[in-house]
């Protein structure tokens, strides 16, 4: 590679005619822009594992999270489980057990089978979460 001819005045000229605000800036602008890079590769690699756990479950479970999920948000304006009882929470699962039951017997209707069994399964899931948490 040949070597590149360099004049000392029109360097001098050069560096001379920077404006020292527009070089800070410049600079300071290249800095975020590699902090930016860092901090997208973290979420990027976050999202990635999260995907990744998320697909190691299986697809029924992953279904009827969702289900579960959704049930949970519907109701959020009703409070948590956290102040709740053991009582209450076992109360409310044989409740909701003899309902999923009669859906089942009476009824043929899917999607109130899937809802009985999930309001189930969120019971279930309150009381386990308690007991996780020591607080049974």
């Amino acid at each position: 590679m040949s070597e590149v001819k360099r004049d000392a005045a029109t360097d001098l000229a050069m560096c001379e005619a920077i404006d020292d605000g527009l070089l800070v800036d410049k600079i300071l602008e290249a800095a975020r822009a590699i902090k930016s890079r860092e901090v997208l590769s973290h979420w990027i690699w976050r999202a990635q594992a999260a995907e990744a756990e998320l697909t190691q479950l299986r697809e029924p479970v992953r279904w009827f999270a969702k289900q579960m999920e959704e049930t949970l948000r519907r109701n959020d304006h009703k409070g948590g489980w956290e102040t709740c009882g053991p009582e209450y929470l076992i109360v409310r699962l044989h409740e909701e057990l003899h309902e999923l039951t009669q859906a089942i017997h009476r009824s043929g209707s899917y999607s109130w089978i899937i809802s009985e069994a999930t309001d189930v399964a969120n019971f279930a899931m309150m009381i386990a979460d308690l007991a996780r948490k020591n607080k049974l």
